[in-house]
């Protein structure tokens, strides 16, 4: 990474749930060029990988993404996977009201206990 640091898009913290861009403390980009000759097309693809530190908590989010040429082609926009932490989910057997405010709950928990 070079010495400017880089911020991802808004993100919301699975461990604070702030949402704000993050620092982008580690990236790392398996990256692969393919070449197919009988149609005399080349292309690079990559899995990649980012942590991120939350701004508000500190707290490192791990995620991934997979990038091909043809994704900037096309104009599709890439599609993060949140690897860590994993969204947690409400206790089970709860009702689905009493689950959606358990949830509402979490968000909030660090602001308003």
């Amino acid at each position: 990474m070079s010495d400017k640091q880089r911020f991802s898009e808004v993100v919301t913290c699975g461990h604070c749930s702030n949402r704000a861009p993050m620092l982008v403390v580690a990236a790392y980009s398996n990256s692969v060029n393919r070449h197919e000759p009988q149609h005399d097309v080349e292309w690079t693809e990559s899995d990649n990988y980012e942590m991120l530190k939350c701004p508000a908590c500190a707290a490192i989010t791990l995620r991934s993404y997979f990038w091909h040429t043809g994704y900037m082609d096309a104009g599709n926009g890439i599609t993060y996977t949140i690897l860590y932490p994993l969204e947690k989910s409400a206790p089970r057997g709860l009702s689905e009201t009493i689950a959606k405010d358990y949830q509402a709950a979490q968000r909030v928990k660090n602001i308003s206990p």
